[in-house]
């Protein structure tokens, strides 16, 4: 499953998803379905939020092949998933990501998964905090300011 940018998705209104917020698309291709049960095993939703906060970040210009040249790298510290629906092999599925807050160490980031705006599947807030890759520590975030762009 790959997602795909698409700035023109319809938006829950529900979710209040941010004007500037980074949007995508996908159908799930059934490769990573549940042993037991055939729908997406909840592993592949963190795999998705992950996915998507890449893509977003490349978008930004601060993909991660240009955080690996700075010696720096974003790692998960929180994360909070809401599983509201199940997802089947074949569904096309609608995802927005935003910067919530940057406070710290740590930024927040918001993301909603959804079917149709009238069926959200997830939704997620997660902490990522920026990590100096030589010393293995958490760097300020006021150390790259502007750097974030807060959706």
């Amino acid at each position: 499953m790959q997602w795909i940018l698409d700035p023109i998705l319809v938006r829950p209104e529900r979710l209040a998803v941010p004007p500037g917020a980074c949007t995508a698309r996908a159908t799930v291709d059934g490769v990573r379905l549940s042993s037991g049960v055939a729908h997406v095993n909840n592993v592949e939703y963190v795999r998705w939020i992950d996915e998507l906060a890449a893509l977003h970040a490349q978008e930004l210009g601060h993909g991660r092949p240009a955080m690996l040249d700075e010696g720096r790298m974003w790692f998960v510290a929180r994360h909070e998933l809401d599983y509201r629906a199940e997802c089947f092999a074949g569904d096309h599925l609608h995802a927005a990501t935003w910067i919530e807050r940057v406070d710290g160490a740590r930024a927040w980031r918001r993301t909603a998964i959804w079917r149709t705006p009238e069926q959200v599947v997830l939704t997620a807030l997660t902490a990522w905090a920026l990590v100096d890759l030589a010393t293995r520590r958490p760097v300020p975030l006021r150390s790259i300011a502007g750097a974030i762009a807060t959706s």
